[in-house]
């Protein structure tokens, strides 16, 4: 959700319209809006979501054993195209299903009955049904003891290779250490080509990591815990993996387009911290983003990159999600690095998988048996807060509230996770994002005045009156006037959408631009009623507003101007917008 931030008594804003432009350019998140239209019903459980090559239906896995065809028209396919006998106690059964790139054979990842064991097998498509007389088991892992964590999912890469994600094995905590052992095919992403060598049912690409070295040579990342559901980006090949956490963290992974022999972490490693007690694994790689389970988050659900044309804004953005929070989130990541991520105000109840048509829309599935397609939405929800200076924090339109400052709030500044508000002497209150570090009890030369958040929302940076900055979490400096002569003192501050820079606000109005900030207009040198107090930068990243004491507001460059509060005896601190 987008939330418009206020330290204020009052600011009343207007709900965004977006048109539908076509999806092009670089994704913004924060300007996309989308919808979940019910698509296909009537479904038992289901669980994953497959295209085919020459088919412009969709091939639906139910965690009973069938598997399902839904027509374009979101009706279903009588007739099953596969029906299997599978081990179904609690997180066990049919977990996906994928084609081989021709689209003449299909690979279904299940649990054996009996024995539980994770099974990998492929069959000849005839028409629409596969040919139960041409199975070929590829795979039988053994998973003794627990029906848990049995991770499932598989994709071919562009290199004609299949790839699954495996769990560790169940038990909570990994007992067996599974994940960390190079030696079992558990708590692993594995790489097989399914082309049989005599007695094996597969053969091992040479490029794998542990090809010529102790470890299984299968083995193409490890240290996982329950990668559920995971996804090629069709343009690119980076993959992305959502990792189910433990009790504290969910987790997306990331990894650029064939890089192998990565190390996620666990059980050493829950999301970037600590999991009880362990250190960090040498060369382990730390995810690309984390979800507090206290946010409601009980069970991640990767999705797709996506790679549609119906949604603007969205082309190139991550969407995902959660088993119990329901809430649909976008990202965008460059070079490994979140510089955007926003939840986009549409939940999905009993979210169990993404999948994609071959046209690149983006499809979610539902324990209770529907499909929802994300369509272009018609408006952007916009939600805010307001702060008082006694510490006070007020949500309107599903902004919700979770923690009072402390009493002399001077700045606010969030995300659509939560926001975090600053006192003058730098004391933090965090809603639903981590403290990452204050000023509280540290000598300043100046009081603060403002700060603003980090598009990841893992860091914050303070300004003071002179301009002095100070940065925490994953906030970089790119600069400060705190060595200018100033005509006025310093009373705000903004991000840009990037997180690599910042623009320091007068209170006249004067701009002072750092890192990748631009210029864009200012009240400098204009006669205005009342002094500025503080800025914010727009989502489209083009553009910002600056908000007078008196509560008029000024936009500059692509921000637009929604309302204020002038006029309502209202005594604005700030402003700032996720």
């Amino acid at each position: 959700m987008r939330r418009l931030v206020v330290v204020a008594t009052v600011l009343a804003l207007a709900l965004g319209a977006l048109g539908a432009p076509p999806a092009s350019g670089a994704p913004n998140v924060s300007g996309a809006a989308i919808r979940a239209v019910p698509f296909a019903s009537g479904l038992d459980a289901p669980v994953a979501i497959a295209n085919r090559k020459g088919d412009p239906r969709l091939y639906v896995a139910e965690q009973g054993g069938t598997i399902r065809i839904v027509n374009t028209n979101g009706t279903l396919v009588s007739t099953p195209v596969l029906t299997l006998a599978v081990a179904d106690s609690g997180e066990q059964g049919l977990l996906s299903l994928t084609f081989s790139p021709g689209g003449t054979k299909l690979y279904a990842y299940y649990t054996a009955p009996g024995t539980g064991a994770i099974t990998v097998a492929e069959y000849v498509m005839n028409g629409d049904v596969a040919n139960v007389g041409t199975r070929r088991e590829l795979l039988s892992i053994p998973h003794p003891g627990q029906t848990n964590h049995n991770g499932g999912d598989l994709h071919f890469g562009r290199d004609g290779m299949l790839y699954m994600s495996t769990g560790d094995g169940g038990g909570g905590g990994d007992p067996n250490n599974n994940a960390q052992n190079i030696n079992s095919l558990l708590g692993k992403m594995l790489r097989i080509s399914v082309t049989p060598d005599s007695p094996a049912q597969y053969t091992i690409p040479s490029g794998n990591p542990f090809v010529g070295r102790a470890g299984r040579d299968e083995i193409w990342m490890y240290g996982l815990r329950n990668p559920w559901r995971w996804s090629f980006d069709r343009s690119t090949g980076d993959m992305w993996i959502g990792d189910v956490g433990q009790n504290a963290y969910e987790e997306i992974d990331f990894a650029a387009a064939g890089r192998k022999g990565i190390n996620w972490g666990w059980r050493n490693r829950e999301g970037f911290h600590a999991y009880n007690g362990g250190a960090m694994p040498a060369g382990a790689k730390n995810p690309l983003l984390e979800v507090d389970q206290d946010d409601g988050s009980c069970a991640i659900v990767g999705g797709y990159v996506y790679r549609g044309t119906k949604i603007a804004n969205l082309n190139g953005a991550y969407i995902f999600g959660d088993f119990c929070r329901s809430m649909l989130v976008g990202v965008v990541q460059r070079n490994g690095t979140v510089v955007e991520r926003r939840d986009m105000g549409v939940e999905v109840s009993g979210l169990t998988a993404f999948g994609e048509d071959r046209s690149g829309e983006l499809y979610a599935a539902t324990i209770g048996g529907t499909i929802y397609k994300l369509t272009q939405g018609t408006t952007i929800p916009s939600g805010y807060w307001q702060a008082a200076a006694d510490g006070r924090v007020f949500g309107f339109h599903g902004a919700k509230t979770c923690a009072r400052g402390a009493s002399g709030v001077v700045g606010v500044a969030g995300n659509s996770l939560g926001y975090r508000t600053v006192t003058a002497s730098g004391a933090i209150t965090a809603c639903r994002l981590k403290h990452r570090g204050s000023m509280a009890g540290k000598r300043l030369n100046k009081p603060i005045v403002g700060m603003a958040a980090t598009p990841s929302g893992n860091g914050y940076w303070m300004v003071a009156t002179d301009g002095g900055i100070f940065s925490f979490g994953d906030a970089r400096y790119y600069g400060s006037t705190g060595a200018q002569r100033l005509n006025q003192p310093i009373v705000g501050m903004a991000a840009t959408t990037t997180g690599r820079g910042y623009w320091l606000v007068a209170r006249d109005g004067g701009l002072f631009s750092f890192g990748d900030a631009r210029f864009y207009g200012s009240t400098g040198g204009r006669s205005i009623p009342a002094p500025i107090t503080g800025m914010s930068a727009s989502p489209g990243g083009k553009g910002y507003w600056l908000t007078g004491r008196s509560g008029v507001v000024y936009a500059f460059g692509d921000a637009r101007g929604w309302g204020n509060a002038a006029g309502r005896g209202a005594v604005i601190a700030g402003i700032a917008h996720d």
